[in-house]
């Protein structure tokens, strides 16, 4: 369940899996908000905001008998008091927060190892489903591949392609919700200078075919494992 908070509006995205989240109102009165969650059993998650300079607050219905994890900008962030979640958004913040069931976990989709060797797009993986190959010799592959052998003095290690897309992550190993939840801005379609080489934890990443999860940089600087998460409809 993702809700995308933006300095004009809340968008919810269904999860296609189960009801596990309805919204049942927007008000411009805390009072209000309170008084809804109240009224009514079971466990409710209000997210309030400034938009034009006035308070609103967006309320949700949590299915019952859900233990939630919630995740807002890569951090896991929540406050609970009496079946109530309330999370302010800062004026200045275009947010997404993303509602998962904690106790199904991260679903996975595909994990494994890879080595790209090569120069000048010799050499690409589709992490979506794990196969390497020269792009060459397989044109389809070419077309759904997220990273590939760069250029020799360019950017000789490995490029973005197709629309993937990675973040900086400054921890051990993200949960999918911690990568879904980091805002637009934070994402990048190209590694910066020394990015690829570099000893980091990991890198959140988006593959071309929209699903998320984790690169993680080998000692050796060659050999580097991902993990890839199934999407919510999967």
């Amino acid at each position: 369940m993702v809700i995308k908070v933006a300095k004009t509006a809340v968008r919810l995205i269904p999860d296609k899996r189960a009801k596990v989240i309805a919204q049942i109102g927007v008000t411009g009165a805390a009072s209000v908000a309170t008084k809804w969650t109240k009224a009514r059993n079971g466990t409710y998650l209000v997210v309030a905001q400034t938009v034009a300079g006035k308070y609103q607050a967006t309320v949700f219905r949590v299915a019952s008998q859900r233990k939630l994890r919630i995740d807002m900008n890569g951090r896991f962030i929540q406050e609970v008091e009496k079946n109530l979640i309330t999370i302010t958004i800062p004026t200045s913040s275009e947010a997404t927060i993303v509602v998962t069931d904690a106790e199904s976990g991260d679903r996975l989709h595909r994990e494994g190892k890879f080595r790209l060797i090569g120069f000048d797009g010799t050499a690409a993986i589709d992490l979506d489903n794990g196969e390497l190959k020269n792009p060459k010799d397989d044109p389809e592959l070419a077309k759904r591949a997220d990273l590939r052998t760069g250029s020799f003095g360019k950017d000789w290690t490995a490029r973005l392609i197709n629309g993937a897309a990675v973040a900086d992550w400054k921890g051990e190993k993200p949960a999918q919700g911690e990568c879904m939840s980091l805002p637009d801005k934070e994402w990048k379609k190209a590694f910066l200078s020394g990015d690829w080489l570099a000893l980091r934890p990991a890198f959140c990443l988006r593959t071309s075919e929209g699903r998320y999860g984790y690169l993680k940089g080998g000692i050796d600087l060659i050999t580097h494992s991902y993990v890839i998460w199934k999407k919510s409809d999967e």
